[in-house]
């Protein structure tokens, strides 16, 4: 039986991460790192990175001492803003550009049946919401710490819609919760795909 390649997720927030450690039965890694969870036999690993572009680079370097495998597959999931886009609807982001940053970041060219978009990268909570972009605050971070640990085959983007211009969630905590617990098996049978 061929093994699977380990898939590595990356959330900015707790409650983010709650319903991604349900789903894959994750525990807590080691006493070192309290931010970091696993279920080793399903090579699942999950950091939480705090908010940030930096914290998610640190992130990414932390998890990556773990599991230094060049075909590990790299997820970040989160929630993010946008402008008119329905609220609980789910994206996955193929490009990262930042307010602050002249780059351009690219994750998989692979058509997966997710409606696709691209993130707009800020370093805080954006007001004025641009109609192109979905906005959040770790995306390119994480990109630009994979630059060159891995192929950009092996990194997958999910946001999930949040807050648009005409809602916004009274507890983001429970919205993160509620949805990304809608959307992981069909995020989980998608990562499927591209671990053999």
């Amino acid at each position: 039986m061929l093994k699977t390649k380990t898939v590595n997720f990356l959330v900015a927030l707790k409650h983010e991460a709650l319903p991604i450690i349900d789903y894959f039965e994750l525990t807590l890694n080691n006493k070192k790192y309290k931010n970091i969870f696993s279920n080793v036999e399903k090579n699942v690993f999950l950091i939480i990175a705090g908010i940030g572009i930096e914290n998610s680079k640190k992130a990414v370097n932390n998890l990556k001492q773990l599991n230094n495998n060049k075909d590990d597959i790299w997820v970040n999931i989160g929630i993010a803003g946008h402008k008119t886009f329905k609220v609980g609807s789910i994206y996955e982001v193929k490009k990262v550009i930042s307010s602050n940053n002249e780059n351009t970041f690219f994750t998989n060219s692979y058509y997966n049946e997710v409606p696709t978009s691209t993130v707009c990268c800020v370093n805080k909570e954006e007001k004025k919401y641009n109609n192109k972009y979905l906005y959040d605050m770790e995306s390119y971070g994480f990109l630009e710490a994979l630059d060159s640990l891995t192929i950009k085959e092996n990194i997958f983007m999910f946001k999930i819609v949040s807050d648009n211009l005409q809602f916004k969630p009274k507890s983001y905590k429970n919205f993160a919760v509620s949805f990304i617990s809608k959307h992981i098996r069909k995020i989980d049978t998608i990562l499927d795909k591209y671990r053999n």
